[in-house]
């Protein structure tokens, strides 16, 4: 039942492609070298080639390297790469590979025969034995081949590429600004399914930001909350609040009641009027389960008598605390006791190899354990393998989340794969009933 239920979210993936369209960028070289204000030259900027046919694709992946500080170039196919090597050489080609990989092959010849020294980025499925047979022949020719990758191309995968091959800096700007983006409306909030294991269906969901730009499509939080300002992340903030509370609603009118969380900092819950925000917004019928506010074990630390004396009252508007990224490093069992804690997440770190790590499994046992005795429901947050699951669901881990089950998706979507769902669970259980035999008359029935 839980694999069903995994694959069902896993259908989901895939959506996060980043490709709303991009300006028309021109087949060929774009400029290395810029002419600067006063007739000077501006410092060359790191170049990469993409040999795509998929004309959207390419424009797409050039838009993501050139707010990378990386110019690209883009070719159809491998004669026009060819000529573009005798032109200029390239740090990185990105090389797509079709169903039948001959571009691919051709790319490579051109590659092979002007002695590139680069690397090759490919871009198709792993697993595929055609992206193999490309990776194998580009080895051959004395190539380096860089392990490949999958579409769609998000943005961190792209810029974690550029990182490795030292075309961007760790540090770098991110792609775009945070308060340009709430700026324009660019901000978005998806859910992550929360699932019970033991009961094998969805118990909740936890708000994530993303980011959908005009040009670069669908950008994780990497890509724009780096120096954000304290008022851009109170921003923020409470706009997670506004939309997990409206969520919750449109959720609870269809009959589907589910436990919203959203990821505050301390002093998001000690100053934002989440009181008045969940009075005016939350739900309005008495099955309701409340709103989830994830605060870290650490920041709870480090504001303790301030986070005890604000949740107390928060909980009575049925704003209740959840300790997130728990490790057991800061809160004893004494403190978490002081606190009307109604949830505590696992920390992704002890999650991952539970099952094969003696001290991991430990500490998860201790934590869930005293998380029961405390009266309150704990979560495997990070989890990605079946093992670790099975695993945390023997101790008694009440909700696991994570990639193994699905990643975050607009609210539309969770609402309609739920409904969707709802619907194969009804007919499934409707074909498992036996046939209802007509009834016999009274008199049969009674003599």
């Amino acid at each position: 039942m839980l694999k069903e239920l995994r694959n069902w979210f896993q259908m989901q993936d895939g959506i996060e492609d980043g490709t709303t369209g991009t300006d028309t960028l021109p087949t060929g070289l774009a400029g290395a070298y810029q002419p600067g204000a006063c007739g000077t030259v501006a410092p060359p900027r790191s170049l990469s080639f993409i040999v795509d046919p998929d004309v959207a694709s390419a424009q797409s992946l050039a838009a993501v390297l050139s707010a990378s500080g990386v110019d690209a170039a883009i070719f159809a196919n491998g004669e026009s790469l060819a000529a573009g090597l005798r032109r200029s050489t390239p740090e990185l080609v990105f090389l797509d590979v079709t169903t039948h990989g001959e571009e691919a092959i051709e790319a490579l010849h051109s590659m092979g025969n002007g002695r590139f020294v680069g690397a090759v980025q490919l871009v198709g499925t792993p697993s595929s034995p055609v992206v193999d047979a490309v990776r194998r022949m580009g080895g051959l020719h004395g190539l380096d081949m860089l392990e490949p990758i999958a579409k769609p191309l998000m943005p961190g995968m792209v810029r974690r590429v550029l990182r490795e091959q030292k075309l961007i800096a760790p540090g770098q700007e991110p792609l775009v600004d945070l308060g340009e983006a709430l700026a324009n409306d660019w901000v978005e909030f998806w859910y992550q399914p929360k699932i019970d294991l033991k009961k094998r269906h969805v118990a909740g969901v936890e708000s994530f930001v993303r980011l959908r730009h005009p040009r670069l499509g669908v950008l994780q939080p990497a890509d724009f909350m780096a120096g954000a300002t304290e008022d851009e992340m109170m921003i923020l903030s409470e706009g997670a609040l506004v939309s997990a509370l409206r969520a919750a609603s449109n959720f609870a009118r269809l009959g589907i009641s589910l436990k919203f969380a959203v990821n505050l900092s301390a002093k998001g819950l000690l100053t934002l009027p989440i009181a008045q925000i969940v009075r005016e917004l939350g739900p309005k019928h008495h099955n309701w389960p409340g709103l989830l506010l994830d605060v870290t074990e650490a920041q709870i630390d480090q504001n303790l008598a301030e986070v005890q004396a604000v949740s107390r009252g928060l909980t009575a508007c049925g704003a209740l605390l959840a300790v997130d990224a728990f490790s057991g490093e800061y809160l004893s069992l004494a403190t978490l006791g002081q606190l009307p804690i109604a949830e505590l997440k696992l920390d992704a770190s002890l999650v991952a190899d539970c099952a094969v790590d003696l001290d991991r499994s430990s500490t998860c046992r201790t934590a869930i354990a005293m998380a029961h005795r405390l009266g309150c429901t704990t979560v495997g947050a990070g989890m990605e393998k079946a093992a670790d699951m099975m695993v945390l669901q023997g101790m008694g881990c009440d909700l696991g989340q994570g990639h193994f089950f699905g990643q975050a998706m607009p609210e539309e979507r969770l609402l309609a794969m739920m409904q969707q769902r709802a619907m194969t669970t009804a007919s499934t259980a409707n074909r498992a009933r036996p046939p209802v035999r007509p009834a016999a008359p009274l008199r049969a029935r009674w003599s």
